[in-house]
């Protein structure tokens, strides 16, 4: 079967948000149709208020919160996002993001596979090592309690470097949104050496290194976390240079 089709995903270089809606499409439509009589120059900074402190904005690790999610979906992306309609069910509900795209090998097993281009912000490429490890970590309930998203899920393997088999318990219609976009996957290659359970105390948990559209640059407890847009994303610079 072949790949999903490649769609464009929806202002993607203006700010691929996924939890917060509304302020993306409040950004698309700043960058887009700037007022009459202004230059259509970029903006530089957004700020976002939350009712939580995102004190750890890493996926998976620790109990999730608004705020931290917020964060963490500026910092990683996702295998994939959801198109216009906000659909969960069947094989064509997501619009790639991390994943160039995904086929069906029989009921219960998808095949996912990773954009070549992309890369950590340390310039590390994204591999199915990173996919597989970050499985390990969100299937242990000691470090990600909300085994809601993972219950149907049997197991994740390696084909080869940019290729992820995941088997699944027994057909469902939300297979793909189960995994493709829930997973958002953390850097093998900084994490897998330490344990497990010390990642949320970790110096990377105080400055984490991701794979999306912004950098981490720093966190004021209480008060703000700063981001700067990643001028190498591999599917474009975000027209917002800097989120607060």
């Amino acid at each position: 079967m072949d790949l999903a089709p490649l769609t464009p995903i929806p202002c993607i270089r203006e700010l691929p948000m996924v939890r917060t809606t509304l302020v993306a499409l409040a950004i698309c439509g700043l960058i887009r149709e700037p007022a009459v009589g202004l230059a259509q120059t970029v903006p530089g900074t957004l700020v976002m208020a939350t009712g939580q402190d995102p004190a750890l904005p890493l996926p998976f690790i620790g109990t999730s919160s608004l705020g931290n999610a917020d964060v963490a979906d500026q910092l990683f992306l996702r295998l994939g996002i959801f198109g216009n309609t906000f659909r969960t069910g069947g094989d064509r509900a997501l619009t790639p993001q991390l994943a160039r795209g995904w086929r069906r090998e029989d009921p219960r097993t998808l095949v996912f596979e990773l954009d070549p281009r992309a890369r950590w912000h340390d310039g590390v490429p994204v591999t199915s090592r990173d996919i597989v490890f970050t499985w390990e970590i969100a299937r242990n309930p000691r470090i990600n309690p909300d085994q809601t998203a993972i219950e149907l899920i049997e197991s994740v393997t390696a084909i080869d470097r940019a290729t992820v088999r995941v088997r699944f318990r027994r057909p469902s219609s939300e297979q793909l949104y189960l995994f493709g976009f829930a997973m958002q996957p953390l850097p093998a290659h900084l994490l897998e050496r330490m344990p497990a359970e010390s990642i949320a105390t970790s110096d990377y948990a105080r400055a984490p290194v991701g794979n999306g559209p912004y950098r981490w640059e720093r966190r004021v407890p209480g008060q703000f976390v700063e981001l700067r847009a990643d001028s190498t994303f591999f599917l474009g610079r975000p027209g917002i240079r800097r989120l607060v």
